[in-house]
């Protein structure tokens, strides 16, 4: 696995990075994934992940003010599940397109509310799955 990082991305977070993202490849299986973290990240969003399967490559954008471990190490979990559910998301937007067009927009939003609350479901259980037994 490779991993980039933006200009200016604060060395103090690179290490809980690295352990949490080599974690996760090893589990969620992307560890021939070239990983590209920074710190551009919407007003609207704590965090996201993009996934380009195609080029085994994923962008994630992290806020600066949320590199603290704790919430650093939820945002990892979240974002980095994207990767191994990319083709989860992709159906949803396949089949979007089915719904007749005056509807297509509600529902989208639905879909994309409840895939958001499951994907954080499931993150959440998988941190706390890989928490040590000391933790």
């Amino acid at each position: 696995m490779i991993i980039k990082w933006s200009q200016r991305f604060p060395e103090t977070a690179k290490a809980q990075i690295v352990a949490v993202t080599e974690r996760l490849a090893a589990l969620w299986n992307f560890a021939d994934y070239e990983i590209h973290f920074d710190l551009r990240c919407p007003k609207d969003t704590l965090a996201e992940c993009y996934v380009i399967a195609e080029s085994r490559r994923a962008e994630v954008h992290l806020r600066k003010n949320r590199l603290t471990p704790d919430l650093l190490e939820r945002d990892l979990y979240h974002e980095l599940l994207h990767i191994p559910l990319w083709e989860l998301s992709s159906a949803f937007d396949s089949l979007v397109v089915l719904v007749p067009s005056g509807q297509r927009r509600g529902a989208r939003k639905i879909a994309l509310a409840e895939c958001e609350h499951w994907h954080e479901v499931m993150s959440e259980l998988w941190r706390k799955a890989c928490q040590s037994p000391s933790s």
